[in-house]
C-alpha cells in the first residue's frame, strides 16, 4: 500500500471525494436558492457558473483531502489563496452578490 495507508484507508478516501463531487454542487445549489428565493440560474450567468462549479469542485476535493490527511497548514494555505483571489471581488462588490431577503 501506499506509505502506511491500508487499502480500506485508500477506498474510503476516494469514496469520500466520489460522494463530494456527487452531493456538494447540489447542496450548494439548494441552500442559496433557497435563501435567495431564485433558482442560481437567474442570479449567476452560466460562464461564471460553470467556472465556480469547477474551482468549487476543486477545492472541496483538496479541502477533504487535506482533513483526511491532517495537513492542517495546506488548509490554511487554501483558505489563505481564496481571500487574497477574492480581494478584487470584495473591492467590486461592497456587499454581497447574493440579494438576500429577510
Amino acid at each position: 500500500m501506499i506509505a502506511g495507508y491500508s487499502l480500506w484507508d485508500l477506498l474510503a478516501t476516494l469514496g469520500g471525494c466520489g460522494v463530494l463531487l456527487v452531493t456538494s454542487g447540489l447542496v450548494v445549489n439548494g441552500v442559496l436558492s433557497r435563501i435567495s428565493h431564485r433558482p442560481m440560474s437567474e442570479m449567476v450567468d452560466k460562464p461564471k457558473r460553470d467556472t465556480g462549479f469547477v474551482v468549487g469542485k476543486c477545492e472541496n476535493i483538496l479541502i477533504f483531502v487535506f482533513v483526511v490527511l491532517g495537513a492542517y497548514t495546506a488548509l490554511g494555505l487554501v483558505f489563505a489563496a481564496k481571500a487574497v483571489v477574492r480581494v478584487d471581488d470584495a473591492r467590486v462588490h461592497r456587499c454581497s452578490t447574493l440579494p438576500v431577503r429577510w
